[in-house]
């Protein structure tokens, strides 16, 4: 991201009850038992009475030592919405989307990697939960229920060739019976499971 890039986005957003500045973040003080996310950084962006204010870039270290840069709205102190580019795994990640207070991902939004991976759909905490379509590197796909980063609830996998497979998951495992479909839509067999073990199957066509 270039720096004039951001301070031509920051001009389509000032106005005269907003004043552009920059401070050191200190982090955020733990309101429940989960780790900070932001541990410190930089903030350049507007301000309005003493507190981050409007639109602005973060760039912060987070609890596990990576790298994270968030461009975006605040509201009195607080973050909404923006895009947050961040490092994991010698990888890079990008959000965009609304957050929570912590900068933890929540809401709608659409989330992809460097590998190519790509996620559509609601978040909670900073994970995947309730709806989402979920875009393999490989061209397979899941669409479904997800709960706390996992596959949970009813869902269907679609491959690249176009032929797929609805059932329940359970913890990111196959659960119950499996149905599966040509391309056409047409069954071809049914497959049980019990915690991700195959059990049972029988062939339709």
């Amino acid at each position: 991201m270039g720096d004039k890039q951001l301070i031509e986005r920051l001009k389509q957003h000032e106005d005269m009850n907003h004043a552009v500045d920059w401070n050191v973040l200190e982090g955020i003080i733990d309101r429940d038992p989960e780790p900070d996310y932001q541990e410190g950084g930089v903030y350049y962006g507007q301000k309005k009475g003493g507190l981050i204010d409007g639109y602005g870039l973060m760039y912060c270290i987070d609890e596990f030592k990576d790298s994270n840069l968030f461009e975006g709205n605040w509201k009195l102190g607080t973050p909404i919405k923006g895009q947050c580019t961040y490092i994991m795994d010698n990888q890079w990640h990008k959000y965009d989307g609304t957050v929570d207070a912590k900068y933890l991902f929540t809401g709608y939004a659409n989330w992809c990697c460097e590998q190519g991976d790509k996620y559509v759909g609601s978040f909670e905490k900073g994970g995947s939960h309730g709806y989402g379509e979920y875009t393999y590197e490989d061209g397979d796909k899941y669409e479904g229920q997800w709960r706390h980063d996992e596959k949970h609830g009813l869902g269907q996998c679609i491959l690249g060739d176009g032929s797929y497979e609805v059932g329940e998951y359970k913890k990111d495992q196959k659960f119950g019976e499996h149905t599966y479909y040509s391309k056409e839509g047409k069954i071809i067999e049914i497959r049980s499971y019990l915690q991700g073990k195959e059990g049972n199957y029988y062939n339709v066509i």
